[in-house]
């Protein structure tokens, strides 16, 4: 009973002495500080737990590996599972690489790295579509989809080279006219809308 706990503690205490010495050695190594903190699950209270993934997320807040595992921990544990809050931390998530993709762009970084904060931006909205849906949440799930199709790949000419707050109000337009969004019947994307002529 009691002995096989007590070594399961123990060998799990050596794990996360072992990564954390890991971790110091490599700071900027994403799948060592992952491992530290699943680690770590086992041994601390989940309110620990959860202030460990967000000082993880502080130290490096344009992580996808970390934003992704962080959402993937959040909808595991059912006890501390809120929707609201996966939500929260999935726009933060968002807001944060978008931030570091217009910053690499206006900055001339190479190109390679602008689509790489692009493809771990869409990795994080499809895993909190993933999300919505297994919280019973399934047409919000795919609103997030939709919206995400839209506004980058069906946006009026017109708006493409406007600030994204201004492309955001006018999407609200058409997203709230309830014309047909794309995956349903009939839709002919943002930019054929009634929506987008008026913008």
């Amino acid at each position: 009973g009691g002995g096989g706990g007590r070594r399961a503690g123990a060998v799990a205490e050596r794990k996360v002495s072992v990564l954390r010495r890991a971790v110091a050695a490599n700071p900027r190594n994403e799948a060592v500080a992952v491992e530290l903190l699943r680690a770590q699950e086992s041994l601390l209270e989940p309110e620990e737990v959860g202030s460990a993934w967000e000082e993880a997320i502080r130290g490096d807040p344009c992580s996808v590996m970390l934003r992704m595992e962080s959402l993937a921990h959040a909808s595991r544990h059912v006890a501390s599972f809120s929707v609201s809050a996966l939500r929260e931390a999935a726009a933060a998530a968002a807001a944060a690489l978008r931030g570091r993709a217009e910053e690499a762009a206006a900055g001339g970084e190479p190109p390679s790295a602008v689509d790489a904060l692009q493809r771990g931006a869409l990795l994080l909205l499809l895993r909190a579509a993933y999300a919505e849906r297994a919280a019973g949440f399934s047409e919000r799930g795919t609103a997030l989809l939709q919206a995400a199709v839209e506004l980058n790949c069906f946006c009026p000419p017109a708006l493409l080279a406007a600030p994204l707050g201004e492309r955001l109000d006018a999407f609200a337009e058409f997203w709230e006219s309830e014309a047909p969004r794309v995956g349903e019947p009939k839709a002919r994307g943002w930019c054929n809308s009634t929506a987008a002529a008026a913008a």
